[in-house]
């Protein structure tokens, strides 16, 4: 039997678990840097959100439809609800629409329609799509669908998690109408049912450390 390679095997071997070792040191630095996915799963699950049973907000845009009348009816009509709440239809009619769903703006602005001009009506409410938006010290600062019910830390996760530069504890989460709060993310990892909603037309801005934290 010639035994003259066994060395050269036995390095060999030995290279291919010096290797082994390396990468799996490498991968687990890898992931040392990922967002903390393990501590959001205390978070309350996010359900889909109909937008036809959610409640209007004052900036939502509205496509009012009109059917089951004889030719020729009424055209669609885009508004766009103002701080008042307030739409105005044709034939004099007018609505409020703030902080009811669809679903129920349609039933009063019928009750408004019906027997008084047609007796036969269908209204259709369709908000449509709507946004929020996330900037700052995130891997992808950008304007979001708002397609389900939401939060701070969520947001700021559907936008790649933070840089490496993020001040978690001042984050600025601003309202539609203006009303900004600071909060504290390093807290709401603690203490996941103090994490902020987050709703259609709002800003999270994530500012960058001072240079003292770094």
């Amino acid at each position: 039997m010639n035994v003259s390679h066994w060395p050269s095997r036995g390095r060999f071997a030995g290279g291919l678990l010096l290797c082994g070792w390396l990468l799996t040191g490498c991968s687990s630095l890898r992931h040392s840097s990922a967002p903390p996915v393990a501590s959001l799963s205390a978070l309350p699950a996010t359900n889909q959100i109909d937008l036809s049973s959610s409640r209007l907000r004052a900036g939502d845009t509205l496509v009012i439809s009109f059917s089951d009348l004889p030719p020729p009816g009424l055209q669609p009509v885009t508004v766009e609800l103002g701080p008042d709440g307030k739409i105005a239809l044709p034939h004099g009619v007018a609505g409020y629409g703030l902080g009811k769903t669809p679903r129920q703006l349609e039933q009063e602005l019928r009750a408004e329609y019906v027997p008084k001009t047609f007796l036969h009506l269908t209204i259709s409410v369709r908000p449509e799509m709507r946004f929020y938006s996330v900037g700052g010290e995130v891997r992808m600062p950008a304007q979001y669908p708002y397609r389900a019910e939401t939060s701070v830390i969520r947001a700021i996760q559907a936008a790649g998690w933070f840089t490496d530069y993020a001040r978690r504890s001042k984050v600025q989460l601003t309202r539609a109408n203006g009303q900004t709060f600071i909060v504290n993310c390093d807290e709401i990892l603690k203490k996941p049912s103090t994490d902020p909603p987050v709703y259609p037309g709002d800003y999270v801005i994530v500012p960058m450390k001072k240079w003292w934290e770094w």
